[in-house]
C-alpha cells in the first residue's frame, strides 16, 4: 500500500459536487492501489477487501470514470480513474496518482531545512573553535550521509552534460540530499534513463541537474524519466513522455504548453496545436 490522502480531496468536486461514494470508493482505491497508482481488482474484491458495501463502490467507481469538466486537472477530462483495458471492465488507474504519491509537504521540506541548517551551523562553529572533539555533529548519522554522498555521485555521473557542463553541483546536492533513500535510488535510474533518451543524445534541451530534481515551479521532472523511454516504430521516443515546448502567455509570464506531444519536428516536440509543418508537410 503506497497511496497517501490529502484534505484537499474535502474541498474539490469530489466531495462538494458528489455523490458521497465517489469520495468513500476513491479513498479505497488509493490505499490499495500499487506504487504506479494501478487497482488490478474487480469490485467485488475491493468491496472484500475494505468491508465497504459493493453497493458503494460500484456507485462510486461508475462517478469516478466519469469526465469532471469541474476538476482542478484537465488530464483525462477531468476523470479520477481510467480502466486498465477496454476489453474488461475492471482494473484502474488512478490519474495523476504518482504527482500527488510523490509531493511532500511544505512543511516536511521546511522542518528538514530547518535541522540540515542548523546542524550545518553547528559543524561549522566546530571546525572555527577547533573544539577537542574531532567528531562533527550530525543530523544523520554518518552512515546515511555517506550513503547519500555516494549516491548523489552516482546521479552526478550518469547525469547527461548540457553544451559540455553540468551546472549548479552544489544546488543540485542539496536538493539530492532532500530525498529519501528510495527516492535517491529512483532519481539515480531516472538520470541514466533521461540520459540516454533522444533529446538528450540529440543534445536537445538539456535541463540543468537542480531544475531536472526540482523546476521553478515546485515540480519534479526526474519523476517522468523512472521508467525508460520506449521507442516507438519511428525510431522517436515515447511521445506520451514528452511535453509541447511551445511557449504561450501565463497572465504576465511565458510559460511551456506542456500539453501532450503528437510528433518531432526538426527535433522539438509540439502538440496537435503548435505543431509547424515540415518542408514536405509530414510530421517526423
Amino acid at each position: 500500500m503506497f497511496g497517501k490522502l490529502y484534505a484537499s480531496m474535502y474541498e474539490g468536486t469530489l466531495a462538494t459536487v458528489g455523490p458521497w461514494q465517489a469520495l468513500i470508493t476513491f479513498q479505497q482505491l488509493i490505499i490499495l492501489s500499487d506504487q504506479h497508482g494501478l487497482v488490478d481488482m474487480t469490485p467485488e474484491s475491493i468491496a472484500r477487501r475494505t468491508t465497504v458495501p459493493l453497493d458503494i463502490i460500484q456507485i462510486g467507481i461508475e462517478a469516478l470514470e466519469k469526465p469532471d469538466p469541474q476538476s482542478r486537472t484537465t488530464d483525462e477530462e477531468g476523470r479520477r480513474i481510467v480502466r486498465l483495458s477496454d476489453s474488461r471492465p475492471w482494473g484502474w488507474r488512478i490519474v495523476n496518482y504518482l504527482h500527488y504519491r510523490n509531493m511532500r509537504t511544505a512543511e516536511d521540506r521546511r522542518e528538514y531545512m530547518r535541522n540540515y541548517q542548523r546542524e550545518y551551523r553547528k559543524q561549522n562553529k566546530h571546525s572555527v573553535n577547533k573544539c577537542k572533539s574531532n567528531k562533527p555533529m550530525h543530523y544523520a548519522s554518518s552512515s546515511s550521509l555517506n550513503s547519500s554522498s555516494e549516491n548523489f555521485q552516482k546521479f552526478w555521473n550518469a547525469y547527461p552534460a548540457r553544451n559540455g557542463k553540468k551546472l549548479g553541483k552544489g544546488e543540485t546536492e542539496r536538493l539530492f540530499a532532500a530525498l529519501t533513500d528510495e527516492d535517491q535510488e529512483l532519481a539515480c535510474t531516472a538520470a541514466k534513463n533521461y540520459a540516454t533518451s533522444d533529446m538528450a543524445q540529440a543534445s536537445i534541451g538539456i535541463k540543468d541537474p537542480k531544475r531536472f530534481l526540482r523546476d521553478g515551479t515546485g515540480n519534479e521532472p526526474w519523476r517522468d524519466w523512472i521508467e525508460p523511454e520506449t521507442k516507438t516504430a519511428n525510431g522517436h521516443g515515447d511521445l506520451s513522455k514528452k511535453i509541447c515546448w511551445k511557449r504561450i502567455p501565463d497572465g504576465d509570464h511565458m510559460r511551456p504548453c506542456k500539453a501532450p506531444v503528437v510528433g518531432i519536428v526538426n527535433g522539438n516536440p509540439f502538440c496537435a496545436e503548435h505543431t509547424i509543418p515540415t518542408t514536405n508537410g509530414v510530421l517526423t
